[in-house]
């Protein structure tokens, strides 16, 4: 079986079940999905970050090869995501709480040049997973939550999607070719145009049957474009990471995809994005 041929198999089965957890009025399945992620992100980040290469160097920090506390990395990042679903009024406050420990053993490192790397490692791990993630149960918590979860994962994947197919067949020049060789500029500006599209066309069908939950056309461009690009350098740094490891795919969890960051790199990146835009401008 073809890689594409997986590819959309693993989309047909995963893709409307994850949107259904989106829509479900029953919150409890989404988190846990998201919980999910976040444990099985993490066992892939940290193992990129461990991994030694040939010239004897790591994802995170040239030399020897890290060796994060991944154990404390994971509880604190689901306490994370815990926080964000019981409590998100408070979640700013108490992450700052959950992450103190951390923060502090990440300065003193800086003191005493001991366990720099695992410490400043597992908190890389906390941020990237943890925190960045957990935002997607904030946006679930939202007043139209459920749309705003689904615009974000509909621009976002259209943009990679518009950007691997126009880069593959159209692809000239290229992007970044020592972080991803395959990536190029008509790619990646096709990808931005179909992100602005999909996000203003979704939110005129909206439109129709809820008009009070659609964005306007002027945050819908907005919106589209700010998602379209930062959702691209979410993933350029998930391919920066794997460069450097050395491997193609984060992991293979998903047949076609790879692993979870490999399928939510620029989810990552965009999910405290359109919180906060959320927050500030509507």
């Amino acid at each position: 079986m073809s890689s594409f041929l997986k590819r959309i198999i693993s989309a047909l089965i995963f893709v409307p079940i994850f949107i259904y957890f989106v829509f479900s009025r029953y919150s409890l399945p989404l988190f846990i999905l998201i919980s999910l992620i976040i444990f099985l992100g993490l066992l892939e980040f940290y193992s990129l970050a461990t991994r030694k290469q040939k010239q004897g160097g790591t994802p995170l920090k040239g030399g020897t090869p890290l060796k994060p506390f991944k154990i404390i990395g994971v509880i604190t990042s689901l306490a994370l995501a815990s926080v964000a679903y019981w409590t998100p009024t408070q979640f700013y406050l108490l992450s700052l709480l959950l992450m103190s420990p951390l923060l502090i053993g990440y300065l003193l490192t800086l003191l005493t040049k001991r366990y720099f790397l695992e410490v400043g490692g597992t908190l890389a791990g906390v941020l990237y997973l943890g925190y960045l993630v957990s935002h997607l149960l904030l946006i679930k918590h939202l007043p139209h939550g459920s749309f705003y979860f689904f615009l974000l994962l509909l621009i976002t994947w259209i943009t990679d999607a518009v950007a691997l197919g126009i880069g593959l067949k159209f692809g000239r020049h290229k992007l970044v070719p020592h972080i991803s060789p395959k990536k190029s500029v008509e790619g990646a500006l096709a990808g931005l145009i179909g992100g602005v599209l999909i996000s203003v066309l979704a939110n005129l069908v909206t439109g129709i049957f809820a008009e009070q939950t659609a964005l306007s056309i002027n945050h819908a461009l907005i919106l589209g474009l700010i998602l379209g690009f930062s959702g691209q350098v979410g993933d350029l740094l998930e391919s920066k990471l794997k460069r450097l490891a050395e491997v193609k795919d984060s992991h293979n969890w998903i047949p076609g995809h790879g692993g979870v960051l490999d399928v939510f790199d620029s989810v990552i990146f965009n999910a405290p994005i359109i919180y906060w835009y959320i927050r500030f401008f509507l």
